[in-house]
């Protein structure tokens, strides 16, 4: 019979007070799958980066010496053309960091190992030495992480 009367008497309160949980519940729910939408949204616009960066490579086969392993930089120094292409590659992994650092993108072990083969080539590897003064200690140590592997 408490139980009872003490329905009648606080019921409005309890109700009031399930309903603000609730939607804060829900509220909670609507962030997450959010936060889920935008990590989605940019993994599709840094693989369209991506995409259109090789794109490139594709399209100039004078940046195919880029890939390749044996390239003699005294004989033949960095052109005007493959500079430019290599510090697009670098400004991207500097966004790729950035989208990571901020939880803004997962990527797994094999874009690791992309990036450490990558900067294991003469040119790209030149590259980067050679511009690594001009990014934040926390990203050079990030790429030289994953460069040691």
């Amino acid at each position: 019979m408490e139980f009872y009367h003490w329905v009648l008497e606080h019921g409005f309160d309890l109700v009031g007070v399930l309903g603000i949980v609730g939607s804060l519940c829900f509220t909670a729910y609507g962030f997450l799958e959010e936060a889920k939408s935008r990590q989605v949204g940019n993994l599709i616009a840094l693989t369209a980066s991506h995409r259109d960066i090789w794109k490139a490579l594709v399209e100039a086969p004078e940046l195919g010496r880029i890939l390749s392993e044996s390239v003699n930089l005294r004989d033949k120094p960095l052109s005007k053309r493959e500079s430019v292409f290599l510090t697009f590659i670098l400004l991207h992994l500097y966004t790729l960091y950035q989208t990571i650092d901020l939880d803004q993108v997962t990527l797994g072990q094999a874009v690791e190992e992309d990036i450490r083969e990558f900067l294991a080539l003469p040119l790209p590897g030149n590259a980067w030495e050679h511009a690594r003064h001009l990014y934040s200690s926390e990203f050079v140590n990030y790429v030289e992480s994953i460069r040691k592997g």
